[in-house]
């Protein structure tokens, strides 16, 4: 079974409120109904050599999706289905932070020595410097 909690390093609260994501040390981020405390999905993208640990996680402006970052690949998730919408693959670049523009159409990362400008919906390159 995944352990999904110990130690909670973060928390976001997602569109008006009813929805809740924490991310513990384990590197889980947990989905929960705020009103009754519910567990609704666990988001860990599993390869089959390893679950990627998150380091944090961004809020979508529309509260439906959330970003998620471990040190090369940050992933969009959908917060109502549980799923994974794209990945974005920074390397070699170590991913150090990220970001949603306010309007949610785009995600900018950095790290190292560089930035990168993403299209939240398609999760094209825009630039990189």
């Amino acid at each position: 079974a995944l352990r999904v909690m110990e130690g909670v390093m973060g928390v976001e609260v997602l569109g008006v409120g009813e929805t809740v994501a924490t991310l513990s040390s384990l590197g889980a981020t947990v989905v929960w109904t705020a009103a009754s405390g519910q567990r609704r999905h666990v988001l860990v993208f599993q390869t089959p050599r390893f679950a990627e640990i998150v380091l944090g996680m961004r809020v979508f402006p529309d509260g439906e999706r959330l970003l998620t970052f471990d040190s090369e690949v940050a992933t969009v998730w959908n917060t109502t289905t549980g799923g994974a919408l794209r990945r974005l693959h920074t390397s070699p670049t170590y991913l150090g932070d990220i970001a949603v523009s306010p309007d949610g159409e785009l995600i900018v990362t950095c790290g190292s020595d560089e930035v990168t400008i993403w299209n939240a919906t398609s999760g094209a390159v825009l630039w990189s410097h």
